[in-house]
């Protein structure tokens, strides 16, 4: 029993020791401003995530082709601005975001890339990329006319 206990102090000490070890820097939190439950809402008080444009039509590619195209955009807001995550509205596509703060006034771009193996015809797919603003989210598109070589 007594073998027992000491084996499980001594185990606990090791991982309460081991976990204060972290050496990269978070995130400060004075940096992140949910809008949702800020008490300020006046334009500008938050980031604000401004895209060139929301949409791009890449024309006719060819079917397994990846396509790619970078979203360019301005933290137009007051606040450092942090993207948070983004979601593809299918598998064949895929977002790089940004994963520093933004700080105001700071450029950035969201790439998305676009795999057409196995489809053809007309393909819109969306990007949402969710950030610490208010509206939380801005909508991103590309199309292709997609043919069978």
């Amino acid at each position: 029993m007594k073998q027992l206990l000491f084996t499980f102090t001594i185990t606990s000490m090791l991982l309460f020791l081991s976990s204060c070890g972290n050496s990269e820097k978070p995130i400060s939190t004075d940096v992140v401003n949910n809008p949702k439950s800020a008490s300020s809402t006046k334009e500008g008080s938050v980031p604000m995530l401004t895209f060139d444009k929301n949409e791009h039509d890449f024309g006719i590619a060819m079917q397994g082709e990846r396509l790619s195209y970078s979203f360019k955009f301005t933290n137009t807001g007051k606040k450092d601005l942090i993207i948070s995550q983004t979601s593809a509205s299918c598998g064949c596509t895929v977002a790089d975001f940004p994963q520093t703060p933004i700080h105001p006034n700071g450029k950035g771009h969201v790439t998305i890339v676009f795999d057409t193996k196995g489809l053809k015809g007309l393909q819109t797919k969306s990007v949402v990329v969710y950030a610490n603003t208010n509206p939380n989210q801005v909508n991103l598109r590309v199309s292709a006319m997609v043919d069978i070589p």
